[in-house]
């Protein structure tokens, strides 16, 4: 039997009898060296949590801030609609500075001189100088902006004293519709002008000048037809064929329904277009509309005329059929000749063209020879 007992079991049996119990500790008496620590991690988290709640805890007696929203976008205010609105002033152009009304005798030297200009420089555009017709041109279109700046104040009085539907109201709005309309021309008169003088860029700038004008009065007539044909011409000068057969289509769209004499003037173009392009069938097709229309409505000694004879003259001799050219030239230079004096331009460059034609054939005779017997047979009853 083991007797061994280990220290934590049992103590030697001649120390217990003469050990004595230790009396039962009181309550207070566990507060001690080893409670002091503790103590002291208490105070300190005590005074922490005041420090806490006296320099970071908001005062609860406010209220809290209200939260940061996006302002609501205000609704637009509504506008003010009138029952009974007055007819409005046109506003093609912005207002013309220091207008004024202008007397009747005024207006009357302004108007008759407005319209010399334009005559005169007309003139000036058929002979080739150009310089002197955009000096026309520019000085009345000033006389018409004048005489726009009069009766835009004058409208104004008028729809004041006398109302929108008044006789002078209408009468004066009517007046700045046509002084608009004489604006727009004389824009489209300059743009042909500097095209001639192959200052295209310029001549588009003024062009569309014109036709901005016809797009807000909504104004399609002959003189819009002009204006596109005048865009036209300048896309084909410049060998933009697509853009000048668009603008071509846009004349005809208004030169076709109001049946205008002019329509010719476009067929020819356009005949001339396609024989730029090398389609000369095409190009005959529509120099041959041109001329049914030209020579019923202008007769076969009309210039205009002239210049379609001559185009299909061309037509076939680039095909090489001299033959059918040869007539369609000669008649071209009979009338340009005649028209113009055998040393113009026109008629001289129609010459060429007839004598290139002229000694492609076997014809034996000197061409001024044959040229003289031809225009004296023609001109025989």
């Amino acid at each position: 039997m083991n007797t061994e007992n280990t220290p934590e079991q049992q103590k030697p049996a001649e120390q217990q009898d003469t050990v004595m119990p230790e009396p039962p500790a009181s309550p207070n008496s566990n507060v001690g060296a080893g409670m002091l620590p503790v103590i002291a991690i208490l105070i300190v988290a005590v005074a922490a949590l005041a420090i806490y709640f006296l320099y970071f805890q908001e005062d609860e007696t406010q209220p809290p801030p209200a939260p940061i929203t996006q302002p609501e976008p205000q609704p637009e205010p509504e506008p003010v609609v009138q029952t009974t609105p007055p007819k409005p002033t046109p506003e093609i152009l912005p207002a013309t500075p220091n207008a004024r009304i202008l007397s009747t005798a005024e207006f009357d030297k302004l108007d008759k001189e407005a319209g010399a200009l334009s005559t005169g420089a007309d003139k000036h555009y058929q002979q080739g100088n150009y310089a002197n017709a955009l000096t026309g041109y520019q000085k009345a279109l000033a006389i018409f902006e004048t005489e726009l700046g009069h009766f835009e104040k004058q409208l104004a009085r008028f729809e004041e004293k006398l109302g929108p539907d008044h006789d002078a109201t209408v009468g004066t709005r009517n007046n700045i519709a046509k002084t608009h309309d004489n604006i727009a021309k004389t824009y489209s008169n300059i743009g042909e002008t500097y095209r001639n003088q192959k200052k295209y860029g310029e001549a588009l700038n003024w062009l569309q000048k014109a036709l901005a004008i016809r797009d807000k009065t909504g104004n399609e007539d002959a003189s819009a037809a002009v204006t596109y044909n005048n865009i036209a011409l300048v896309y084909d000068n410049q060998r933009n064929y697509e853009q000048a057969l668009k603008w071509y289509q846009k004349d005809l769209a208004i030169s076709e329904k109001a049946q205008n004499p002019d329509t010719a003037t476009t067929y020819n173009n356009i005949g001339m277009v396609y024989f730029h392009q090398g389609d000369i069938v095409s190009a005959l097709e529509w120099y041959r509309k041109a001329l049914a229309i030209q020579e019923k409505a202008l007769g076969e000694d009309s210039l205009d005329t002239a210049i379609t004879y001559s185009n299909i003259g061309e037509a076939y001799r680039s095909q090489g059929d001299y033959g059918s050219a040869l007539p369609e030239l000669l008649k071209a230079y009979r009338i340009m000749a005649a028209k113009h004096g055998e040393k113009s331009q026109d008629a001289m460059a129609v010459r060429r063209n007839l004598a290139r034609a002229y000694d492609k054939t076997d014809n034996g005779k000197p061409f001024a020879e044959w040229l003289a017997e031809s225009l004296h047979t023609e001109r025989a009853p």
